[in-house]
């Protein structure tokens, strides 16, 4: 079965030879999306020293801006949230941010519920905190 390539200029562009998205029959899969913003690359909820380091992010911000992109990408191929079976999620800090994550998610999945694993990491690219890899199914679901 062949596979499309979905591509969003919604969202930052990929830096490397990977599709934003590929769709194969009636699944979608996303390749690893954060908080990223288009235009700027920037990363929302950054708090920086005068000397550059990150001394602090906002989870909430990072999460709410990585769902917005997850959102946009989904669209692009004719989901949408509702479409999503499983998202896999890795966390720099699991300990400060989980509980914060987790309210961010259980608004995003209300009644949606789809499965999920977190793990954390040590770094992830270009000083986000959070990135989440989904798998939706476009075809008709049976209860």
């Amino acid at each position: 079965m062949a596979s499309k390539k979905v591509v969003c200029s919604e969202i930052p562009a990929p830096e490397g030879s990977y599709a934003h998205a590929r769709k194969v029959g009636d699944w979608l899969y996303l390749s690893g999306i954060g908080p990223h913003q288009v235009n700027s690359q920037e990363v929302p909820g950054i708090r920086v020293n005068p000397d550059g380091r990150i001394h602090a992010h906002d989870m909430t911000e990072q999460a709410r801006a990585t769902f917005k992109n997850v959102e946009v990408l989904l669209q692009e191929a004719g989901a949408t949230l509702k479409n999503v079976v499983d998202v896999v999620v890795y966390l720099t800090d699991i300990k400060n941010d989980y509980k914060v994550f987790c309210k961010v998610f259980d608004e995003v999945f209300r009644d949606i519920d789809p499965t999920r694993t977190l793990a954390e990491v040590r770094f992830l690219h270009g000083k986000a905190a959070l990135q989440v890899k989904v798998t939706a199914f476009l075809g008709e679901c049976v209860d």
